[in-house]
């Protein structure tokens, strides 16, 4: 192999850089970074015999970012250690070609964490399917979980937020049922929400005024109480 031709860590640098960056992850760019991931293996083992990368392997390792997500070196050491490999054999096989890509997505077409990826547009397919390394797969899928739980943690805030603000405007139409008035002035409507303990935010959300009206009405009401 030529001092010009690039080694394993090379490609691997490489790789990281490319799928850090989703803009750059368009059918030609991803081609011609296949190309040169094929020829970088080409030269390296040319009239040798390798060692591929079992199915089980990275079977073990697939599974293990959809059930815990973490780190690719975290789901390749659980991977070799349940089937008692060593951390060296690992270090000398993870860049091996592993051509079982295609089957360990479809074996997990059916787990929950894979079908929310799918779902909410955070997993792409095809990249996992044509892996040629199964560390190339797993940093694939480690960073596509990494992104899903983020974006269902937002959108569990916000149906809580939404929640919250329906339980609010429940309350105050109990409000006004309770007290028999069909519609309270803002003030007098402010006053009930600050009994219950509402917040100065989500009163003056609630009444479209300002947090500085809020905030005079709290003062008064402070007043207000200690006169009782």
């Amino acid at each position: 192999m030529s001092k010009s031709d690039p080694d394993f860590k090379d490609v691997e640098e490489m790789l990281t850089k490319f799928f850090s960056n989703a803009d750059n992850q368009d059918f030609k760019k991803r081609e011609a970074v296949k190309a040169i991931t094929d020829k970088t293996f080409k030269k390296n083992y040319q009239g040798t015999t390798r060692e591929t990368v079992p199915y089980n392997i990275g079977l073990a390792a697939y599974k293990y970012i959809l059930d815990n997500g973490g780190t690719p070196r975290e789901a390749l050491e659980y991977s070799v250690t349940v089937h008692d490999k060593s951390l060296e054999w690992l270090d000398g096989i993870k860049h091996n070609p592993y051509y079982h890509s295609k089957e360990t997505v479809k074996a997990h077409e059916d787990h929950p964490a894979q079908k929310t990826m799918l779902r909410n547009g955070t997993m792409d397919k095809s990249a996992l399917k044509s892996s040629n390394t199964v560390n190339q797969q797993i940093t694939r899928l480690s960073r596509y979980k990494k992104v899903s739980d983020k974006l269902e943690g937002l959108e569990d805030r916000v149906e809580g937020l939404e929640y919250e603000v329906d339980t609010h405007s429940k309350e105050i139409n109990r409000l006004k049922r309770h007290t028999g008035i069909e519609e309270l002035s803002d003030k007098s409507l402010g006053y009930q929400m600050y009994q219950q303990k509402m917040t100065q935010k989500k009163v003056a959300e609630e009444l479209k005024v300002s947090i500085a009206t809020v905030k005079r009405w709290w003062k008064e009401y402070k007043e207000r109480d200690k006169e009782y």
